[in-house]
Parts: C-alpha cells; sequence; structure tokens
C-alpha cells in the first residue's frame, strides 16, 4: 500500500537533493503528506493501482483548491473596506470545513469517505463566488466612477 508514496519520494528525493530550494522541499512534504493522507484515508482493501489513482485525485485536487484559493487570497492584497470581507469570507469558509472535516476523521475515522469531493466542491463554488464578486465590484466601482465623472 505504500509502494507508490515510496516511488513519488524516491522521485523527488533527487530533485530536493540537487536543488536544495524552499520550492523543493516545499513539493517534498506536500508530497509525503498527500500519501500519508491517501495511505490512511484508504479502505482496508484496496490494491496498489487504487492507491495510485488515490493520490493522483488528491494531488489534482489540491492543484484545484489552491488554483482556486489563490483568487480570494489575491483579492485580500487589493480589495479594501467591506470587498475585503467579501474575498475573506471564501477562506473562512475553507478553515471551517477543513476544520469539519478533520474533526469528523478524528472522531470516526470511516466518516467522510469522499471529504476530497467536499473540498473540490469548495473550490468549484468559490470560483463562481469570486467571478460574481468581482464582477460586481468592477460594476459598482465602474458607476461610482461615472457618477463622480458627472459632478
Amino acid at each position: 500500500m505504500l509502494y507508490p508514496c515510496v516511488t513519488l519520494y524516491s522521485a523527488l528525493l533527487p530533485n530536493m537533493l540537487a536543488n536544495p530550494t524552499k520550492r523543493a522541499r516545499a513539493l517534498l512534504l506536500i508530497a509525503l503528506v498527500l500519501c500519508g493522507w491517501a495511505t490512511q484515508a484508504q479502505e482496508p482493501g484496496l490494491a496498489a493501482g487504487q492507491s495510485l489513482w488515490w493520490i493522483a485525485i488528491l494531488l489534482f485536487v489540491g492543484a484545484v483548491t489552491a488554483a482556486s484559493a489563490a483568487l480570494p487570497l489575491a483579492a485580500l492584497r487589493v480589495w479594501a473596506g467591506p470587498w475585503r470581507l467579501a474575498a475573506m469570507f471564501p477562506l473562512l469558509v475553507l478553515v471551517f470545513w477543513a476544520l469539519l472535516i478533520l474533526v469528523s476523521k478524528w472522531l470516526d475515522p470511516s466518516s467522510r469517505s469522499l471529504w476530497a469531493f467536499e473540498v473540490f466542491a469548495w473550490a468549484m463554488l468559490n470560483m463562481i463566488y469570486m467571478v460574481a464578486m468581482m464582477t460586481a465590484k468592477r460594476i459598482i466601482d465602474k458607476s461610482d466612477n461615472e457618477q463622480s465623472a458627472n459632478r
């Protein structure tokens, strides 16, 4: 069951040793954490090929979630006032949801077997929410600029 993790580790280790940058170390750490999640979250009878698919799903969900979380993080740096709170909202939802998943898995390891899809659903809903917020902000800012130009 650990074979895909060992393979992933052995593939990343030479890169990390040849180029010991923060990025390489972070990539290795993320890969090892995902492998740990994959091996712990699996059902007892999964074959090595199935665990490799689980790792692939975790990597995909992790990449999509990181890309989706980049939208509100970028907005937090640029927006001010109530728009900043609007950008903070999806991140708070993600933190709450992640804590809920972690506590649920801690209390009952057999619960939330599809947690990766729950996080993926957050990522998709976050993208829709952020596009709506960016569009609303643009429309409101445009109308404010037109009103101030007419004065």
